[in-house]
């Protein structure tokens, strides 16, 4: 009698990351569709063809031999967008621009994709561990870059409640800034308890975040920008 082979399917196994690679994209294509392309709405978009970016390059550098090394600088670089990008989403939702930090942030931002696409040591090896992506880069850039990571993260739920609790905060205005703390909480907290649990799990900080990150995903295409679109509304 034959025995039936069973499949383990880890949170971060290369057919999860290519099902969050769908659904990040998927959910991308339907706000383009579905809503008015203004700043918030193509804010989202970026925010997530981004994160579908680097699942698609996790992917392939579990999935295949060409160029798993140029695979894990497109992830990272990536990555390296995504948090001025969430800022700028909060000032536009907010109507308040914050000039100053959207600069920093991007100015930073530029300086590591610069660093993690073109230097030549910056991303020096890559794992896939069957569960998830386990990236080794340049140890003088790792300090600075979860500084500015993690910064950016924080300074965006910090914005998103100062903001939320100005007095002449629409109330629908309100409810998506909210939504937006939430979803950023949603794949740091998380993330975070692994890496306090596991401390092992710290080089792979950019695979778990980033799977978690699917939560985010679906927050931003299911609340925050229909909420966005009922505000400018009412």
């Amino acid at each position: 009698m034959k025995k039936e082979k069973s499949v383990t399917l880890y949170c971060f196994s290369p057919p999860v990351m290519i099902a969050t690679f769908v659904i990040e994209l998927s959910l991308a294509v339907y706000i383009a569709w579905r809503y008015k392309l203004n700043r918030i709405n193509r804010l989202a978009i970026m925010i997530l063809a981004l994160l579908a970016t680097f699942q698609l390059a996790e992917f392939n550098i579990c999935g295949s031999t060409l160029a798993p090394l140029s695979w894990a600088r497109l992830g990272f670089v990536a990555i390296t967008l995504l948090p001025p990008l969430g800022l700028h989403m909060i000032t536009a939702i907010s109507g308040h621009k914050q000039t100053n930090l959207l600069a920093l942030d991007y100015t930073l931002a530029g300086i590591f994709v610069l660093f993690f696409g073109f230097f030549p040591n910056a991303i020096f090896h890559e794992l896939c561990g069957g569960n998830y992506i386990l990236f080794h880069i340049s140890s003088g850039a790792g300090w600075p870059y979860a500084l500015y990571y993690y910064g950016s993260l924080i300074a965006a739920i910090v914005l998103c409640m100062r903001e939320y609790n100005r007095p002449k905060t629409k109330p629908l205005t309100k409810q998506t800034l909210r939504w937006h703390a939430v979803g950023m909480l949603v794949f740091m907290v998380p993330t975070t308890v692994v890496n306090t649990l596991d401390p092992s799990t710290m080089a792979a900080v950019p695979s778990i975040l980033c799977g978690f990150a699917v939560f985010y995903a679906l927050i931003l295409g299911f609340m925050i920008v229909p909420n966005n679109s009922k505000s400018r509304l009412a």
